[in-house]
This record gives C-alpha cells, structure tokens and sequence, in this order.
C-alpha cells in the first residue's frame, strides 16, 4: 500500500501540518482527541463535511477521524465519519483505507443510510482489493 502524500497536505496551512502528519500516520493528535470534549459532535461533524464539500480531504480526514474512533454512545455520527473518510480516502487515490472504513461501517452499523452507499464503493474499487483488508 503507498504511503499516503503528506506533501499535498502541507501545502494546505502550516498550521495544521502536524496534527495531519500525525492522521496520515493512523494516530490522533492529543489536540484532535481532546476537540470532541470541548465541541459537540455536530459541530465536529459539520466542521469537517464542509472541508469535504471544498475537497480539502485531508483536513476532513483529520477531523472525521475523532467522530469515527469514539465509542461513545452520544455519538450519532460515527457512521457519518467513516462514511466520509472513505470518500476523502477515495478521492485521495487511497482505495485500500477508503476500503477498510467502508467495510468497517458496514460491520458496525448495518442498519445505517450509508451502508448501501458504501457497498457501491467497495464494488467500484474491486472485490479483490477489499477481500485483502478482511
């Protein structure tokens, strides 16, 4: 799997280089985590589905990820979040992650709108690919 191109996100803002290195690595930064306790979800969830309608996808990344990596019940967008970092992920040319948090959606919400939207994608990208992500 490519690693993923941080130069295209250090170009964005050297204000958020950091934390989207560290995203593009698969950690959090500690500043990202704490975002969830300091704003409520649907202000983190609509902070970063602006940035994906402006295709600033690695921003969007950076802020899905909080939303998709909590496990707290008050969450009610977690679906939304890996919904939508597939997207980003596929728009980036990252079809092996775009796969494994379209599959991860489908696994943990199956009764949610995006599990269709997101079973198209993975037919897009090939079943062989997301069988490699299992």
């Amino acid at each position: 799997m490519p690693l993923p191109r941080p130069s295209r996100c250090l170009a964005l803002a050297p204000i958020i280089a950091l934390p989207l290195l560290l995203s593009a690595c698969g950690t959090v930064h500690p500043e990202r985590r704490s975002t969830l306790s300091k704003r409520s979800h649907r202000e983190v969830y609509n902070e970063a589905y602006h940035h994906v309608l402006a295709g600033r996808y690695c921003i969007a990344i950076t802020g899905l990820q909080p939303l998709a990596e909590s496990s707290n019940p008050a969450n009610t967008y977690r679906d939304d979040a890996l919904f939508w970092m597939g997207y980003c992920h596929l728009e980036r040319g990252e079809a092996y992650a775009a796969a494994k948090r379209f599959q991860q959606l489908q696994a943990l919400f199956p009764s949610s709108p995006y599990v269709d939207m997101a079973h198209e994608q993975l037919e897009l990208i090939g079943h062989t690919k997301a069988r490699e992500i299992r």
